[in-house]
């Protein structure tokens, strides 16, 4: 690994909004490895933190019908399908 590749990797562990997912997935990548498989269900947090935004922003885009989520147990936990935070952030938010 050169100084650079080095550098790139030092700066983002000073940066609290890249998740420890991203980290390793640059990690790899600079590595000339493949990054690993991102998991298929994510969290909230987890889908605010990879969409830049606030967990309450999540919620609205959730009650707008923008995302939706998937319901886990009866007792109100839900996941986000991976496939459907990765559309909507290549397509943009509308």
């Amino acid at each position: 690994m050169n100084k650079k590749q080095k550098l790139i990797l030092q700066a983002l562990e000073l940066d609290p909004r890249i998740s420890s997912y991203q980290k390793d997935a640059i990690a790899r990548i600079l590595q000339n490895r493949s990054p690993a498989l991102q998991p298929k269900l994510l969290k909230q947090q987890e889908v605010a933190t990879l969409l830049g935004l606030s967990r309450q922003a999540v919620y609205k885009l959730k009650k707008q019908g923008t995302l939706t989520p998937v319901k886990i147990t009866d007792l109100g936990c839900e996941r986000y399908r991976s496939s459907d935070v990765m559309k909507l952030i290549e397509g943009g938010l509308t």
